[in-house]
């Protein structure tokens, strides 16, 4: 039987950077419309607390396939509040500079996402 490899990967604080992030999306949407309170904001809201917890994981498991699994969903949630974000600053309830820096801390955590990922692929091919 092969033993997993578990992978020591150093996270540069990405938790920290996704609470953060996910506390900006929480702040943020309390000023969106009540219409939205059971489409926009609860998508948002699960988008961020999915990243949160997928870094979580990951981190906690650091070893083969799951690893890259929670670290892939995390990457992917860090995506959609991207586009949510877009959207939500076209539809006029965010101002662009609150879509910039939510952009830039999902962003700086999507590289740092895809750094670790890469990371474990290319430690895969030796």
């Amino acid at each position: 039987m092969k033993s997993k490899e578990v992978y020591e990967i150093p996270e540069n604080g990405l938790s920290e950077k996704a609470n953060s992030m996910a506390v900006e999306v929480y702040t943020l949407t309390v000023q969106f419309p009540k219409y939205e309170a059971h489409v926009m904001i609860p998508l948002l809201r699960k988008l961020a607390l999915s990243v949160v917890s997928n870094i979580s994981k990951a981190l906690a498991v650091r070893e083969g396939r799951e690893f890259l699994f929670f670290m892939t969903y995390a990457n992917a949630s860090a995506n959609g509040i991207i586009a949510l974000g877009t959207m939500s600053r076209d539809i006029g309830y965010i101002t662009n500079d609150q879509l910039d820096q939510l952009d830039q801390k999902c962003r700086g955590i999507a590289r740092e996402l895809e750094r670790m990922i890469s990371a474990v692929e290319n430690a895969g091919d030796k």
